[in-house]
């Protein structure tokens, strides 16, 4: 539900404006709603003066729901934008316990972003182990293994920014 509305959040203002309403909508009608919350965060989350607003709000989903993977992520999501990499990676170490590829893919990314590239590899590993599919492990597979070689260069942190900003809604 979140990813639909916060996808018609990028297309303009109007629509922002329509996805904070209705994730309001949602808050006032299920107040006690982790979910709702997690809404709110995910469309706060995409305007940076409303940062604060949208950590609050993850936060306090997960005060009602603590394994909430998504509001998790929205808030690591929030930690890279700020380039505050390695609380991002602490946060994420909270989550390693779900074992899921989307976690350790995700901690790869953070790892590749801090330039820690030989901690950014097993994770990207382990996500490969648990899900031999997992495309984000595979392209962070083939990006640090470039940057390593020195084939890559400031382009693949770019890269690796829009495959975050993508796949950020699919966690």
């Amino acid at each position: 539900m979140s990813e639909g509305l916060c996808s018609l959040c990028l297309k303009g203002a109007d629509k922002y404006t329509d996805a904070i309403n209705i994730a309001r909508l949602a808050l006032m009608y299920m107040p006690h709603s982790p979910r709702a919350y997690l809404l709110l965060g995910s469309v706060l989350s995409l305007r940076p003066e409303s940062r604060d607003k949208a950590r609050k709000a993850f936060e306090k989903a997960l005060s009602m729901r603590p394994k909430l993977l998504r509001a998790h992520f929205g808030l690591v999501d929030l930690l890279i934008a700020e380039t505050k990499y390695l609380d991002a990676i602490a946060r994420l170490s909270l989550t390693q316990y779900v074992g899921r590829d989307v976690v350790f893919a995700k901690l790869g990314d953070v790892h590749t972003l801090n330039q820690s590239f030989g901690l950014a590899l097993p994770q990207y590993h382990h996500a490969l182990a648990l899900n031999p599919n997992c495309v984000t492990a595979l392209r962070g597979v083939d990006r640090v293994e470039k940057l390593l070689r020195g084939d890559g260069d400031a382009s693949q942190y770019d890269d690796l920014m829009d495959d975050r900003r993508q796949s950020s809604g699919s966690a």
